[in-house]
């Protein structure tokens, strides 16, 4: 029995909590299905929010004087789920008070009574309910500043300064407007400001002199000049912006600003500045448009690093956020897409990690560039879909509308799926530049365009990688190395053709360090002077071009490993190459390689070969020179051979050794 009174017992408390939470959940659902508010209700032009009163299902809305109310277009926010007619961005007549219903999802309704309120005209464009405050000159003490329910809340008749450490607090729904089109608010001396508006309730900033704000420069700006915690959020900025050259907003000196959620619709200027040493903390989900010029105007290089695609400012005449010249030399950085370009006005010098991710675009000035220096690391992340681009700004479709990058450390450099279009400004170098130590992985990339080469590279510079690159369109070289150890990083997965000199030019030096394979590419290499190979190198399928006084020779311990190779001179051109100088006493062998017009000097060969000289030569070709084919210097030279012919050799096939009569060719 007791066993089960307690199983009576469970089961009553189960049944009990079940109900409870279907009935909680219920009501729940049922107050969701059944809201129907509007939460917010307000104008964008003129910029106006309405004061809504819920319990008496109606809002008022306070315009300035020669508002025309009978085309207003409101914009308006309503619960979850719930729709309003008429619908919001919808024009409609406010020379009455106008009716608004709201739907909720269960189908039932509340009416709201929208009535607009106009100024009563003058300058300041005050309402009939109340005047404004005044707030002009110095202010040094905290002080909050409350809605107070007007049109404008608050006048400035030409300028106002906060400073002395005091802390402003401007309150949600406050509207701030200026007599002056120079009027202006400014932040010094260890002052802050927190702009603290709402989505409901926003800050606002208008002109309110013989236009009404309704012109753009109706008034000057907000200069922030204090490192201390100053916020915007939720404020809108209205057809500021006197001075053409300047920002609505400005962070000047050494000041400190956190801006999220804000709107500047209008300038005769920019829509946001900043000084070199100046600071943006955070720049999040803000509106720049209808701005004279460009939205946004950073001293610093380091100050991109908070902007990203939460904000729009598309909408302006200039379409990117200029960088002045400087160092990235503090603090690394990481640059990400906007819906604009960043635009270089002259060089940035890079001396700590940048890394710029996949879709960011860079429009370059004429001679702009971008340098990295010292411990700097350049790391320009972009992807199939989401290329990283670099163009110019001024003449754009031209070659040489900017400059270059150029990259002198040997840190983790990385350039893939960038787009390098018409830079390199210098006929004698790249777009892209390893110079000093430089040291650079390249996959990926894109360089259409170019004075000069497409990349150059320095003796000492070191390609890591490079891979599936697309070098076209530049007036000389897709590349030129600094050295022939350089070309360890090619192959055919590049495609390095259209360019006016289709080849890779590698320059004099010596294979001295390391043994080395050098792999065939779409174009020819070009030696354009001597080159020494003091290491064993192996290469396969590639065609040599070599410069009228180039020579290519084999010493000490060298020795070159040749399969289906040409060695030749540039095409369509008269000359002929001094010789290819062969010595060495470590087996050198060439098969199915062709050797072509070499031998300018008297009584030379093509090939030569020195004293000791260990190779062999296997269906080989020599063909088209006034001299020999081949000259065998010195009688302890130790050449095999088999299957090779020689062709149009004016003097004569194989020139032997004195006293030699014979020969293996």
């Amino acid at each position: 029995m007791l066993r089960m009174n307690l199983m009576r017992n469970v089961i009553a408390i189960a049944i009990c909590l079940a109900v409870t939470t279907m009935f909680w959940g219920c009501d729940q659902l049922e107050k969701l299905l059944s809201d129907k508010q509007i939460t917010a209700f307000g104008f964008l032009s003129p910029a106006a929010v309405g004061v809504i009163d819920e319990s008496a299902k109606t809002i008022t809305v306070n315009v300035p004087a020669g508002t025309d109310v009978t085309a207003l277009t409101p914009s308006i926010t309503v619960s979850t789920g719930a729709t309003v007619n008429p619908a919001s961005g919808v024009v409609n007549n406010f020379t009455n008070p106008a009716t608004y219903t709201v739907t909720a999802e269960d189908g039932s309704k509340a009416v709201y009574v929208v009535t607009v309120i106009i100024g009563t005209g003058g300058s300041g464009g005050e309402q009939p309910n109340g005047n404004p405050q005044e707030l002009k000159g110095y202010i040094g003490e905290s002080r909050t500043l409350p809605d107070l329910g007007f049109a404008i809340d608050y006048i400035v008749p030409s300028w106002i300064e906060f400073n002395n450490n005091a802390v402003i607090t401007i309150e949600p729904g406050v509207c701030i407007a200026f007599k002056e089109t120079g009027g202006s608010m400014s932040v010094r001396e260890g002052a802050t400001i927190k702009m603290l508006g709402t989505a409901a309730k926003p800050i606002q900033f208008r002109g309110a002199g013989a236009t009404s704000g309704t012109e753009k420069g109706s008034w000057g700006y907000i200069d922030i000049t204090t490192n201390s915690d100053n916020i915007m959020q939720y404020v809108e900025c209205i057809n500021g912006g006197k001075d053409v050259n300047n920002g609505v907003i400005r962070v000047s000196s050494q000041g400190q600003l956190s801006m999220s959620n804000c709107k500047i619709n209008g300038s005769l200027g920019l829509g946001v500045t900043t000084s070199g040493s100046s600071v943006i903390k955070k720049f999040e989900s803000n509106v720049i448009e209808n701005c004279n010029k460009q939205p946004v105007h950073l001293g610093n290089i380091s100050q991109a690093g908070v902007f990203d695609e939460t904000s729009t400012l598309s909408n302006n005449n200039d379409k990117f956020i200029s960088i002045s010249a400087g160092y990235l030399e503090n603090d690394n950085l990481t640059i990400k897409p906007t819906t604009v370009p960043y635009q270089f006005d002259s060089w940035i010098d890079i001396e700590k990690i940048l890394t710029v991710n996949a879709g960011t675009k860079f429009l370059m000035n004429t001679g702009s560039s971008i340098s990295v220096r010292d411990i700097g690391c350049l790391k320009m992340l972009g992807s199939a879909e989401r290329p990283i681009q670099l163009s110019g700004y001024v003449n754009s479709t031209e070659k040489g509308s900017w400059g270059y990058i150029d990259i002198s450390t040997n840190n983790d450099n990385q350039l893939q799926y960038v787009e390098m279009v018409n830079g390199g400004n210098s006929t004698d170098y790249g777009v892209l530049r390893l110079s000093s130590s430089g040291k650079a992985s390249i996959n990926n990339c894109t360089i259409n365009g170019s004075k000069g080469h497409g990349i150059n590279t320095s003796s000492s510079a070191t390609i890591t990688s490079f891979v599936n690159n697309r070098i076209s369109a530049c007036n000389h070289s897709p590349v030129w190395l600094g050295n022939i150890s350089q070309t360890a990083a090619f192959d055919n997965t590049s495609n390095l053709t259209g360019n006016t000199e289709d080849y890779i030019g590698i320059s004099s030096g010596y294979l001295d360090d390391a043994n080395l394979t050098t792999k065939a590419t779409t174009v020819p290499y070009y030696f354009s002077s001597w080159i020494e190979v003091e290491k064993l190198w192996t290469v396969t399928d590639a065609t040599f071009y070599l410069h009228a006084d180039a020579t290519l020779s084999v010493r000490n311990l060298g020795r070159i490993n040749a399969t289906g190779c040409r060695f030749d001179r540039l095409p369509d051109m008269g000359y002929q190459y001094p010789s290819i100088s062969l010595g060495g006493n470590n087996g050198s062998s060439f098969i199915n390689c062709t050797f072509e017009h070499g031998a300018k000097n008297s009584d030379s060969g093509i090939v030569n070969i020195d004293s000791g000289a260990e190779m062999s030569f296997t269906n080989c070709k020599f063909q088209n020179t006034s001299q020999y084919g081949v000259r065998i210097n010195n009688s302890s030279a130790n050449v095999t051979g088999s299957g090779n012919t020689f062709t149009n050799c004016t003097k004569g096939n194989v020139r032997l050794y004195n006293g030699q009569t014979s020969n293996t060719f």
